[in-house]
């Protein structure tokens, strides 16, 4: 308390130093409770003697509401006057104002400005900022050379988001040769910082890339699963439930699931349905199958629609109806879900629920195809081959067929 006491002295005198610290103890309660109106007061009296780490502070309080309402109008008016003095962390905070148009009138070329002003004293947020908005040509046109050498500048500077940034760069062949191992060395310093982007990138690099690696794949999501990243979790959990990379786990598995699933992942909710439905590692249990479909349906996932309908189809725990079926998959075909694409065709090629029609057949099963699935692309030169749909140019329709059979997923 002697040392708060000897503060106050020095700053009620007009000290700004003690002034600005006593700012911060206030504000973040060093030894003390905080007192966000104290923290103001100090702030107020340090910044109006010049002091820019003050105004920042207050313009950080407006922004927050830390014993003010909040305004991100007077928090541009104090961070404006710490970023005039030089400095960055305010210069940064402006430029995003103007990028968002919060508290201030957008304007791009303002953003631009103060975001390289920041960048040039090697901010690294200020420099990734400027490293997207050139890659996604927001306020100015694309530039990927740009983009690159300031996701490189950050980089450099041991920044873990440059350096993931970087890594894309460098897969993406954007600014830059196409260049898989600098991609995997750059994100993998990201990654070893701990930076959940990183180690999603990495185990998606290993997952899919020409670089394809399951074990490596899976240790990364792990890493990112074990930090709390819902996706990475229901991503371990399905190489867990395949056997890619791990060995096949069906306990494991369901874990990671669960874990995903507590945090409102729809892919997992849907993945434990179909673990219920076929008895993988648990009990079969069509009731409960259904319940994981549903909650995953409600979170908008296309593949527990189709998934819902199938139950219908078949009859699996429900009466068979495929009038529900079929109104299940054109909800997941809304959302673009192959399957469901797939399903309503074979519906109208057969005549299930629906009057037999092999244009709607068609129609759906082409649609499928657009999206990937293979099986639709036999059953439209299927269809045709019969002599359904009468196409105008047969070695057109088999050009199509060759060219969605090349785009189809495994």
């Amino acid at each position: 308390m002697e040392e708060l006491d000897h503060l106050q002295s020095l700053a009620m005198e007009g000290n700004v130093e003690a002034q600005l610290e006593l700012g911060r103890i206030f504000l973040y309660g060093r030894g003390i409770s905080p007192d966000y109106g104290k923290a103001h007061h100090w702030f107020t009296k340090a910044a109006d003697q010049g002091n820019a780490i003050a105004a920042h502070n207050l313009g950080y309080m407006h922004m927050n509401g830390l014993g003010v309402e909040t305004d991100t109008s007077k928090a541009a008016i104090w961070c404006r006057k710490a970023a005039e003095q030089g400095l960055a962390q305010s210069q940064f905070v402006l430029g995003l104002f103007y990028l968002e148009g919060d508290g201030v009138v957008q304007d791009y070329n303002a953003a631009l400005d103060w975001l390289h002003k920041a960048a040039e004293q090697g901010l690294n947020e200020a420099q990734n900022q400027l490293g997207l908005m050139y890659s996604e040509g927001v306020g100015v046109d694309q530039d990927y050379d740009k983009s690159f050498f300031w996701h490189k500048e950050s980089a450099e500077q041991g920044d873990p988001a440059g350096q993931y940034y970087l890594g894309c760069c460098y897969f993406n062949g954007q600014g830059v040769d196409q260049d898989y191992d600098k991609a995997v060395e750059w994100l993998s310093k990201a990654a070893d910082q701990g930076f959940i982007e990183a180690q999603l990138g990495l185990a998606s690099v290993y997952e899919a890339s020409p670089l394809k690696n399951y074990c490596a794949s899976a240790d990364w999501y792990l890493k990112a699963a074990q930090q709390g990243n819902s996706h990475a979790q229901e991503r371990i959990g399905s190489m867990y439930l395949n056997g890619n990379g791990v060995f096949q786990d069906y306990e494991k598995a369901l874990e990671w699931f669960l874990k995903a699933a507590n945090q409102g992942n729809p892919e997992a909710l849907n993945s434990i349905g179909a673990m219920y439905q076929k008895g993988w590692g648990i009990n079969q249990d069509y009731y409960k199958a259904m319940e994981f479909y549903h909650q995953a349906a409600e979170l908008g996932y296309p593949g527990a629609y189709y998934n819902i309908g199938h139950m219908y189809h078949d009859g699996l725990g429900v009466t068979q109806d495929y009038h529900k079926a079929m109104a299940w998959w054109e909800q997941g075909a809304k959302y673009g879900s192959p399957e469901s694409e797939y399903s309503l065709g074979a519906l109208f090629e057969l005549g299930q629920g629906v009057e037999q029609d092999f244009q709607k057949a068609l129609y759906w099963y082409r649609a499928a195809a657009d999206h990937g699935n293979g099986l639709a692309i036999t059953r439209v030169a299927s269809l045709y081959e019969k002599g359904h749909g009468n196409p105008d140019d047969p070695d057109k329709v088999m050009k199509w067929a060759f060219d969605m059979a090349s785009k189809a997923k495994p």
